[in-house]
This record gives structure tokens, C-alpha cells and sequence, in this order.
């Protein structure tokens, strides 16, 4: 892996996007019935992502981020991946369940 990571540059080149392209698609819980997949546009959603995250958790640079929620909800998506991703920050994630074998996981992570 390491061999691999060296032979390839420090940066990715930019793609083109249009605002409204979709970034991704997550599906509803199917609490009131089948699920239903959403899309998600690239420049409103990463726009929202990344200004709730900076002002509403008073991010800066240099911290590191942690959240509850699962990676396959939309919590877990915008404040473990894309917020953190547009404000250059790190980012804690878990795998499992944050409260198995007991509740003081939470406080072990920290």
C-alpha cells in the first residue's frame, strides 16, 4: 500500500461540476413505507454542509471533529464526510456501534 500511495501525486485534478449535478444519493429510512432514494445536488448541499458545520459547531482550523450519527444517514454523511472535507478538517470516525459494549465507548474515543 505505502509503495503505492508514493508513486501517485499529492493532489487530485478538479473536475468541472455543474451546481445542480448529483453528488449522491442516500435512501429514506422506509419508516412510512418503501424507502425511496434521494439525490443530492453538488453546490447546495455541500454549500449547507460546510456552513451549518463551521458556524453552528464553531469549527477551525486545526480541529477534530466527531459525530453520532451513522455514515448511512444524512447527519453521518454531511458532518463525517463532506462538511469536515470542505472546511480542512479531521474527521473521528468509529467503526461499530458507539455504545457497545457499553456507553463509556464514547468517553474512550474522546
Amino acid at each position: 500500500g505505502e509503495t503505492l500511495m508514493r508513486s501517485e501525486k499529492p493532489y487530485c485534478p478538479l473536475e468541472d461540476m455543474d451546481s445542480e449535478d448529483p453528488l449522491f444519493y442516500l435512501y429514506t429510512s422506509g419508516s412510512t413505507g418503501t424507502p425511496k432514494g434521494v439525490q443530492h445536488s453538488t453546490a447546495g448541499y455541500l454549500l449547507y454542509a460546510a456552513v451549518t458545520q463551521k458556524y453552528l459547531f464553531n469549527i477551525h482550523p486545526g480541529d477534530i471533529f466527531g459525530c453520532a450519527g451513522d455514515i448511512g444517514w444524512i447527519t453521518g454523511h454531511s458532518y463525517l464526510v463532506y462538511a469536515p472535507l470542505c472546511n480542512g478538517i479531521t474527521t473521528l470516525i468509529f467503526e461499530g456501534v458507539p455504545t457497545y459494549p457499553d456507553a463509556g465507548r464514547y468517553w474512550e474515543m474522546v
